[in-house]
């Protein structure tokens, strides 16, 4: 029997340390963050891709999920959360049947792809792709305007778009600001925007 693969090499992609513990167990720690002050630390977000799982009964554990926030003991995962999966990348569901271990801070997927790829991430993802479309969808509207609001800590545009009447003096304009996102992972709040 081959043994799967697992990739993270996409836009957005992210997992920590992770092996194959027996036939279709993978066991991975999820990457964590940590504040300035190495007080908080927090497993926020992954999102990989299994490759040679079509018919393969998967646990995936992933491990790690005792955090801390304000310097008490929390969990950004726990019951409530339910992984998205998606055979092809673009349609994603929720796996319902996960189940959260707050006593070992694990989230354990059980299932059996019908396919040979299997994308399992924290919520639906949005990329700069998206944004890309989005931006291509309305490229050449004469209300929309884009520009780059400064750099992120990674060096990269931060994306600012205005939407306006151009014939509209801007002084007596009033000003709304639509902020898709504070923290990476918060994925469906670029959808709404969207």
């Amino acid at each position: 029997m081959r043994t799967p693969t697992v990739h993270t090499d996409f836009p957005g992609g992210q997992l920590g340390p992770a092996r194959w513990v027996g036939p279709g167990h993978l066991r991975a720690t999820l990457y964590r963050e940590w504040d300035e002050n190495r007080i908080n630390t927090q497993a926020t977000w992954y999102y990989f891709r299994l490759e040679g799982v079509r018919g393969l009964p998967l646990t995936l554990e992933l491990t790690g999920l005792a955090d801390r926030y304000e310097g008490r003991p929390s969990h950004s995962i726990a019951e409530r959360d339910k992984p998205c999966v998606s055979s092809d990348g673009v349609r994603w569901e929720r796996l319902l049947s996960a189940q959260f271990d707050r006593e070992r801070a694990v989230l354990t997927l059980r299932l059996t792809p019908e396919t040979d790829t299997l994308w399992v991430a924290h919520l639906e993802p949005y990329t700069g792709e998206h944004l890309d479309r989005l931006a291509a969808d309305h490229a050449g509207s004469p209300y929309l305007r884009r520009e780059s609001a400064g750099r992120s800590v990674a060096g990269r545009d931060i994306p600012l778009w205005s939407v306006t009447d151009p014939e509209a003096p801007e002084g007596g304009k009033r000003v709304v600001w639509l902020m898709a996102r504070q923290h990476a992972w918060e994925t469906h709040t670029s959808y709404c925007l969207d």
